[in-house]
């Protein structure tokens, strides 16, 4: 402990989700960790020099929205085409670790984030327009795909079609097959 508040303490209720490493140029070699916290931040590590450090000047990459815990650890795969980033980072929001947890119906959402070295402001919103027993069908809120060229990404907000919340959450990794 530094004296300085950099120490994480229970009263803080923060910590970091399991780290997802990342090698750019398929070397062998990462070139980059990211990993979210309690509190909503999404990190992004810079370990491509002799010197590690906390990209984006210091900053998280993300923050979601009203705190929004990332519990488990991101998926990164390659950049959509059409964008201009090395990669998206995928996670989605929620945990089961505090009293009243269990009980919780705030609201939380699945994001996929476009890495491009700048802070993420803007995205694109997504919704549930329908949902049976068996599967749900996601729309975009624009009724259009992401625009690259003013957007860095998208969201989810885990809420049906009727709007009632009900708890949902995300607590284990995305599965990303075929890119």
């Amino acid at each position: 402990d530094t004296g300085k508040g950099s120490c994480l303490t229970a009263a803080s209720q923060n910590g970091m989700s399991t780290p997802s490493l990342v090698d750019y140029d398929g070397d062998r070699i990462i070139d980059a960790i990211f990993a979210g916290d309690l509190l909503g931040n999404l990190w992004k590590f810079d370990v491509s020099a002799l010197t590690w450090a906390i990209d984006h000047g210091g900053q998280p990459m993300f923050t979601t929205a009203a705190g929004q815990p990332i519990t488990a650890p991101v998926e990164v795969g390659p950049a959509p085409s059409g964008a201009s980033g090395k990669a998206m980072v995928y996670f989605g929001t929620g945990r089961y670790l505090l009293p009243g947890d269990e009980s919780s119906k705030t609201v939380q959402a699945f994001y996929g984030l476009l890495d491009d070295g700048k802070v993420v402001t803007t995205l694109n919103k997504q919704s549930i327009g329908y949902e049976d027993a068996n599967a749900r069908v996601v729309f975009d809120g624009n009724d259009q795909t992401v625009n690259w060229k003013s957007q860095q990404g998208w969201y989810l907000n885990l809420l049906p079609p009727s709007g009632t919340a009900q708890g949902e959450r995300v607590l284990s990794p995305p599965l990303l097959r075929y890119g």
